[in-house]
């Protein structure tokens, strides 16, 4: 979903910064407790990558489609943890 925090976390880890590595192992980990919060699939997953301007399309059955409902409380809590900040655009 955003590669290059963890390609950032492995360099900073490489490199000795294990300070800088375990920031972003937090911020990682705000996206993955987010993601299962909202249900934890593909469809999920899915609807993160559309927030973050790459729009895969909807999950095929037998996943639930998400909601408009739903997508706009998931880009509110995306927003909540600065989920722009870690997409590549």
């Amino acid at each position: 979903i955003c590669p290059a925090i963890f390609n950032e976390l492995i360099e900073n880890y490489e490199n000795g910064d294990l300070d800088k590595a375990m920031e972003l192992q937090a911020r990682i980990q705000q996206l993955v407790k987010l993601y299962f919060s909202f249900g934890g699939n593909v469809a999920i997953g899915k609807a993160i990558l559309k927030a973050g301007g790459v729009d895969i399309g909807p999950a095929r059955s037998p996943l639930p489609k998400v909601s408009e409902e739903k997508f706009a409380a998931l880009k509110a809590a995306l927003d909540e943890i600065y989920f722009d900040e870690l997409v590549i655009k």
